[in-house]
């Protein structure tokens, strides 16, 4: 699999986005982990900007590949876990001074369907 076949692709799952307001669907597994990165404004602007530059995938161990190195929407991003290759599409993205985020969604070819909010 390779990061330009996945323009093609479409997502697999609705309804789409929800991840952004907190309103998850029933009948999926729900997971939510926070952690305290630190506080102040420095510490925020550090942070999104890790967040927005894909590093919670790749402290996961995962290898981003992406059509951007900005999170927006409509970036796809095609996550490597050794030979594996992880399709999604980037379906929502948020930046204010308050709050900083994306949602991405599987793609035809991913092992799952569903979404996921950072």
């Amino acid at each position: 699999m390779r990061l330009a076949d996945l323009a093609s692709r479409r997502l697999t799952y609705e309804p789409r986005g929800l991840t952004l307001d907190g309103s998850l669907p029933a009948g999926y597994q729900h997971l939510e982990v926070e952690r305290r990165l630190g506080t102040g404004d420095a510490a925020y602007r550090r942070a999104g900007e890790a967040l927005m530059t894909y590093g919670p995938q790749r402290g996961l161990g995962l290898r981003p590949q992406t059509t951007a190195p900005w999170a927006a929407v409509g970036v796809d991003v095609l996550n490597r876990l050794a030979v594996l290759g992880v399709p999604c599409r980037i379906v929502w993205a948020v930046e204010t001074p308050d709050r900083t985020g994306f949602g991405y969604g599987t793609l035809e070819g991913h092992l799952e369907s569903g979404e996921e909010g950072f």
